[in-house]
């Protein structure tokens, strides 16, 4: 038993020593779209943090959540934008994951929102919904613990669907309207732009909390810390008007604020593997 707590501590010892052994910081935005859209759609803030900073931070593009669970409990991340449900799951395996900030919505709005769509020459309703449906990744918060309450309401169990983790919020948005699938999940932010194109909306969810700036407290000094926090809170958005990640500013944010989501994860028994 002393020899197991021994290796753990030493483990934490390594961890903690990663990011001081390097010569930069590593920041990692949420995979929620092609990774050359991503990472553009970074640049500016990955900026600011570095002037804030007064040192290097770089852009690493981890496309599954899952793996961002895991290379942040490794050290291997430093910042990082989350979803509200990675969040929820990293801070359940790893107390060391600090909430900075929230990035507000599209226009401001102080809540996410997931939908539910279809083709507009597809199905009308939810209960029609027979076969196949898209989702993004198992630990999307437009996963499978937002959707199966939705299509709950209309009588119809996830389980008994034949699902496709399709990875990016665009790539759901482009199969359903390809009609590779009857029906899909993803942000409304990002299924907005699809409606022109020929998207239906069928549903959508409760107002969910924002993506939070996500600090390891393993990795980064107290000070770090409360200068990313204090310059992302003082941020003028009309400074922000160019940039892509933080484009309408930031928010103070406490963990409470996404026991809504932890809820819902209780409440819904979904199988999440691929």
């Amino acid at each position: 038993m002393r020899q197991l707590g021994f290796i753990v501590f030493m483990l934490m010892i390594l961890s903690s020593s990663h990011s001081m052994a390097r010569d930069h910081l590593v920041f990692t935005p949420l995979p929620m779209q092609d990774a050359h859209l991503v990472v553009e759609n970074s640049q500016r803030l990955v900026a600011y943090l570095e002037a804030v900073l007064s040192k290097p931070v770089r852009i690493r593009y981890v496309a599954d959540y899952e793996q961002v669970v895991q290379l942040f409990k490794a050290g291997e991340i430093d910042i990082a934008h989350l979803g509200p449900l990675t969040y929820v799951a990293l801070k359940q395996q790893f107390a060391d994951a600090q909430l900075l900030a929230a990035e507000r919505g599209v226009d401001g709005l102080d809540f996410y929102q997931c939908w539910i769509v279809a083709p507009i020459d597809g199905i009308t309703e939810l209960k029609h919904i027979k076969q196949r449906f898209a989702l993004t990744q198992p630990l999307s918060t437009c996963g499978p613990y937002s959707v199966a309450p939705l299509l709950d309401q209309a009588k119809i169990k996830l389980i008994n669907l034949t699902t496709a983790y399709l990875g990016t919020h665009d790539n759901v948005a482009l199969s359903v309207l390809r009609q590779e699938f009857e029906a899909g999940a993803l942000s409304a932010t990002i299924a907005e732009k699809y409606v022109p194109l020929g998207l239906r909306v069928l549903a959508k969810s409760d107002k969910l909390p924002l993506f939070p700036i996500v600090a390891n407290r393993q990795t980064l000094s107290d000070e770090q810390r409360l200068l990313i926090q204090h310059g992302l809170l003082s941020i003028v958005a009309d400074t922000t008007a160019n940039w892509g990640l933080g484009q309408q500013g930031f928010m103070p944010v406490e963990d409470q604020d996404y026991d809504i989501i932890r809820q819902l994860k209780a409440a819904t028994h979904v199988h999440t593997t691929p």
